[in-house]
């Protein structure tokens, strides 16, 4: 048996019996008054005093019923009452606490995508000057050395980080015309290729759909 059930039985219990002795105590005081009202009568004293008298007595009694005409239903109604303002209260502070988790959660995931994207943006920077030297520096020299270096670096190692799909095959379309020695025209339509990619990709990053992060699977690089 649950405690509730507990609780609600005994306070049955504890009605009953204070309904017991306020009728004890009724039937009591109503016989003290009938005997005292026939005492009044065979003294033959007044009407009126009489019932003065009666009243007085009457007045107490009168405070022992009022208490005694709530029916148990009606003691119950009062009891539901309680419970159920309590449940919607419950539910109330429930609903405040899910609200705030919610927006907990997206302030996370927009600072997430802050982060992100201040990341994002450094190393496309950074991808579109060194493809750019790959075109106007001299093939053979230090300087094109050092880009195709930095190119690969970015390619294996920082890119796939935040890139996606679409920057992704670009710069594997690039990798792949610098290993076949296509020439400088088919270089530098690769560059091209790899800078228009990352200008649609920032453009995604900053006319977002929602706050979701997307992560779009980028290509397997060889």
């Amino acid at each position: 048996m649950s405690n509730e059930s507990v609780g609600t039985s005994y306070e049955k219990e504890q009605y009953n019996r204070e309904m017991e002795l306020r009728e004890k105590e009724f039937n009591l005081k109503e016989r003290q008054f009938a005997e005292e009202f026939r005492l009044k009568q065979s003294e033959q004293r007044g009407v009126w005093k009489g019932i003065e008298r009666g009243l007085t007595i009457a007045i107490p009694l009168l405070t022992v019923l009022i208490p005694a005409s709530i029916s148990y239903t009606q003691f119950l109604r009062i009891e539901e009452s309680k419970v159920a303002a309590q449940s919607s209260a419950d539910q109330s502070a429930a609903d405040a606490a899910r609200e705030r988790a919610k927006a907990d959660r997206i302030t996370s995931v927009l600072k997430a995508r802050s982060a992100f994207a201040a990341k994002k943006v450094v190393l496309y920077e950074k991808a579109v000057k060194v493809t750019g030297d790959l075109i106007v520096t001299k093939h053979g020299t230090p300087e094109y050395r050092e880009a195709r270096k930095q190119f690969e670096l970015l390619y294996w190692s920082q890119l796939p980080l935040v890139e996606d799909s679409d920057v992704a095959g670009a710069m594997v379309t690039l990798r792949n015309t610098l290993a076949a020695n296509l020439g400088n025209d088919a270089v530098e339509s690769a560059v091209i290729g790899v800078s228009k990619a990352i200008r649609i990709s920032l453009k995604d990053l900053y006319e977002p759909d929602d706050t979701t992060v997307q992560v779009t699977p980028v290509p397997d690089k060889q």
